[in-house]
């Protein structure tokens, strides 16, 4: 999953299911830390701590729309 929303704690750890991975790309604040994502049993978690001073605030909408564009060309 990725989320770009911009709206902190969005994401409540209940929803997390087993095996996930999920990259919460607001920043500062993600919709969910990739601590509680983890815990929850995700297999994979990130949040926008990766970001900073690599990439401008509005790169998690950029990657998100970029994913959904290539999602759609998939037959």
């Amino acid at each position: 999953m990725i989320a770009a929303t911009g709206v902190r704690d969005l994401i409540a750890p209940a929803w997390i299911r087993p095996g996930k991975i999920f990259f919460a790309l607001s920043n500062p604040e993600p919709e969910i830390s990739a601590r509680h994502t983890l815990e929850a049993g995700a297999t994979f978690a990130t949040d926008g701590d990766i970001l900073p001073g690599i990439l401008d605030p509005a790169t998690p909408a950029a990657i998100a729309h970029a994913v959904s564009e290539t999602a759609r060309a998939d037959p």
